[in-house]
């Protein structure tokens, strides 16, 4: 972070599961309270967290977070498009529609290559799935 701000967004995890905050130099922080959005807030001015030069607020300092990371299993309508997919790249081998070994005899690099990734259908769905994930973040 390279602003000052009474707020600290974190990656996705569990809700109210964060523990601990600690800064770089190993000391505990105090003070703080889980928002709804999962970012970390400090509350009244007197519990506001006083870095080196005398500035409230979570800081350039970096900071050692100890939650339940992750959002939690992925959705149905994502392994389904994985799986989908893992299909496809199987059917396109017997078709000719990659090869498994590119280069001269000997010297040559191993390289995986087929048609196309997802159908628009599938990369409908993990834009949906993608879209609900970032909203927990923001």
């Amino acid at each position: 972070m390279g602003y000052r701000s009474q707020w600290l967004y974190l990656p996705p995890h569990q809700p109210q599961s964060v523990t601990t905050v600690k800064d770089s130099a190993g000391a505990t922080i105090a003070g703080w309270s889980e928002e709804p959005n999962g970012s970390l807030y400090f509350g009244a001015y007197g519990s506001l967290y006083y870095g080196a030069y005398g500035y409230w607020g979570w800081g350039k300092d970096r900071y050692t977070v100890t939650a339940k990371w992750g959002v939690g299993p992925a959705p149905n309508s994502a392994v389904e498009v994985v799986l989908e997919l893992a299909v496809n790249i199987w059917r396109e081998r017997d078709k000719g529609m990659f090869s498994d070994v590119v280069g001269v005899e000997g010297s040559g690099s191993i390289a995986v290559g087929y048609a196309r990734a997802f159908t628009n259908r599938q990369k409908r769905i993990l834009d949906n799935v993608k879209r609900k994930y970032v909203s927990l973040v923001a």
